[in-house]
């Protein structure tokens, strides 16, 4: 058990993340339409997990917040990441970048 120790210390901040993605996940209607698929759901929770894992400590450091709330910030930060990562891949996917790279890098007048 003591693997598992190590393990739950190392992730004390992706947890609240993964938490705070899987309710924005079910809970908010406007994501629950956006996420289609499975594929779809386990990026929105990876993404919310690890934003909150690498972000958490920076935030709270930066607005010099009580390290006490430590878990609610890391469960704000995974409903957002996951949020804003959803986001992101929307505009990627909705954006022509063939067309972009053609036109920037010479293959086609436009």
């Amino acid at each position: 058990m003591d693997w598992f120790d190590k393990l739950l210390h190392q992730l004390q901040w992706a947890i609240p993340g993964l938490v705070g993605a899987a309710v924005a996940a079910f809970a908010v209607p406007s994501q629950r339409q956006e996420l289609t698929g499975k594929r779809d759901i386990l990026l929105f929770l990876l993404s919310g997990g690890a934003i909150a894992h690498y972000m958490t400590v920076p935030v709270c450091m930066y607005f010099h917040l009580d390290p006490g709330s430590v878990g609610g910030i890391g469960f704000l930060l995974g409903a957002f990441g996951g949020a804003v990562f959803t986001a992101i891949m929307k505009a990627i996917k909705a954006a022509d970048l063939w067309a972009l790279l053609k036109s920037r890098f010479g293959g086609g007048a436009q």
